[in-house]
């Protein structure tokens, strides 16, 4: 395990082709997600049914989580993190309004939650081979992170298909 050495003012981190690559899958939900807030027409009241609840209950959790992720990019001070981060956050924004407003959207919380599934599987394969390690966690912490992370975006993807 090697602690990331962070400089101590903003800086821009060169990162490995797995961290454009996640970058780049977690990049389709976030455009699918503001895809559907303009494409999408949304009701004037929440609705939300069955399976529905499901989902909003798991996009919130993934929605606070990525604020969470904000204020530690904010913290580290790194710029490709941190704008990814700004981007990550109005990605969840749009998707909560989706499955609140316009149940009909389901391809929106599909689409995020399978690139957010495949985002997650490359940053595994970052993390098994550059050994990268953040906030005193270990690789093995990190990538069990991951896992769940998969986990819970898998999840959106089925509820969304269910509803």
């Amino acid at each position: 395990m090697r602690e990331q050495v962070v400089p101590e003012g903003w800086h821009v981190r060169s990162w490995s082709v797995w961290g454009r690559l996640e970058t780049a899958a977690k990049g389709v939900g976030i455009v699918a997600s503001a895809a559907g807030v303009l494409m999408v027409t949304t009701a004037a009241s929440i609705q939300i049914s069955g399976l529905g609840y499901g989902l909003v209950g798991v996009v919130g959790v993934l929605a606070l989580l990525s604020i969470v992720q904000l204020l530690l990019r904010i913290g580290q001070k790194e710029v490709t993190s941190l704008v990814f981060a700004v981007a990550n956050l109005l990605g969840y924004a749009g998707l909560v309004d989706l499955v609140l407003y316009a149940p009909q959207a389901t391809w929106v919380p599909m689409v995020f939650g399978g690139a957010y599934v495949a985002g997650e599987l490359i940053k595994q394969r970052f993390l098994a081979v550059s050994g990268y390690t953040e906030n005193g966690q270990s690789t093995a912490q990190m990538t069990n992170f991951s896992r769940v992370m998969a986990g819970l975006h898998a999840l959106v993807a089925v509820l969304a298909l269910l509803r």
